[in-house]
């Protein structure tokens, strides 16, 4: 998906990223938010994920780990530019 909105993008284009709150551990996630998101992850993001490609990030992807799909893609810069309890929104660009 990446790669296509890559491609899509105007060469001085954006995309944002919506992603889970998540911290870069499993330690981390042990809190009500991230033991709902992993169950949430567990039955549905990474099975779909296996099932449709070959890439899975697991259960709550780590920032990392978004950031290595994102350059991956061929953007440059990938920041996370906003986040709640619920969410982290990141920026990437061309």
């Amino acid at each position: 998906a990446m790669r296509r909105t890559y491609d899509a993008l105007a060469a001085d284009g954006s995309v944002l990223i919506v992603e889970p709150m998540a911290g870069e551990t499993a330690h981390e996630n042990i809190n009500p938010i991230g033991r709902i998101y992993s169950a949430a992850s567990v039955l549905l993001c990474t099975p779909h994920a296996l099932a449709t490609s070959d890439t899975a990030l697991g259960t709550i992807a780590s920032e990392e780990a978004l950031r290595e799909v994102v350059t991956a893609a061929g953007f440059n810069t990938f920041q996370r530019v906003a986040e709640t309890p619920f969410n982290r929104v990141f920026e990437a660009r061309n």
